[in-house]
């Protein structure tokens, strides 16, 4: 098995125990190793249908936590994806998307504000 990537990596342990818990959070129910290989690869099929492909680069801009860890997984398998520090105020953000010449943003309805 090739695992040169976070989704053949998912992939196996998909394969090999599809109900052991992959993710678990406080206050969500967990997710297994099956569900965390199949949500990705639907999103990763729908982002290239729209055009988002391996060579794009794609900024996720969300807190902490496990919707951060469900939206990296797809994003990273479709296109170029390091995810910033969101501890990170506006300006570093702003140097950070400047650098990365992103042209995907997927971010949260929080406010960011200068301290």
């Amino acid at each position: 098995m090739d695992f040169s990537a976070v989704p053949y990596l998912l992939a196996f342990q998909a394969e090999c125990a599809p109900e052991a818990i992959a993710l678990l959070s406080t206050n969500r129910m967990p997710v297994g190793h099956g569900r965390l290989t199949e949500q990705p690869a639907a999103v990763i099929t729908r982002l290239n249908q729209v055009g988002i492909c391996r060579k794009d680069r794609a900024v996720i801009v969300l807190p902490n936590g496990p919707e951060m860890a469900l939206v990296f997984l797809p994003i990273a398998g479709a296109a170029m994806s390091p995810p910033p520090n969101p501890a990170c105020c506006a300006s570093e953000f702003d140097c950070y998307l400047s650098n990365e010449e992103a042209g995907h943003l997927t971010a949260s309805e929080t406010r960011w504000e200068e301290p």
